[in-house]
């Protein structure tokens, strides 16, 4: 199994803050998402500069406005994967696929970090349902979800 990532700029988030923008929402939601944003944003910028740490710290940040958010927990996954923060890394892309079920990239993360834990079990049942996802195979899809 190759030990890549794949980063996600976080769609949902940024229609999010669009929305409520245009919506007119009241001012603290409003607030809340676009701080929310920020801090995301500023956590990919420093992602995609390599300062993993100051990444970790954003998402953080960006999570105490949205803790609904899985693309936030699934870069936050990474950041942590990439300064050999596994178990970390495991319990952010836990909470990406307990917020969305479907979100193969974080079952397929999922696999690597608890491949890297040496959790074959785990990893085989992530990587299953990472299959399952991208190929639409429903024997894989049956496979039970930790």
């Amino acid at each position: 199994m190759a030990h890549t990532v794949t980063w996600r700029r976080g769609g949902a988030l940024v229609l999010l803050g669009a929305w409520l923008a245009l919506a007119g929402a009241c001012s603290s939601q409003q607030e809340v998402a676009l701080s929310a944003l920020h801090y995301f944003e500023r956590g990919n910028a420093a992602y995609q500069a390599e300062d993993y740490r100051r990444a970790i710290s954003d998402y953080q940040m960006a999570l105490q406005f949205d803790d609904e958010a899985p693309d936030v927990y699934y870069n936050l996954g990474l950041a942590y994967y990439r300064v050999g923060a596994y178990e970390d890394a495991v319990k952010a892309y836990q909470h990406a696929v307990k917020l969305d079920p479907n979100f193969a990239d974080a079952h397929r993360n999922l696999a690597l970090a608890y491949d890297r834990l040496y959790n074959s079990a785990a990893a085989n049942l992530h990587y299953n349902r990472y299959r399952a996802l991208v190929t639409g195979d429903r024997a894989l899809a049956r496979t039970p979800a930790i």
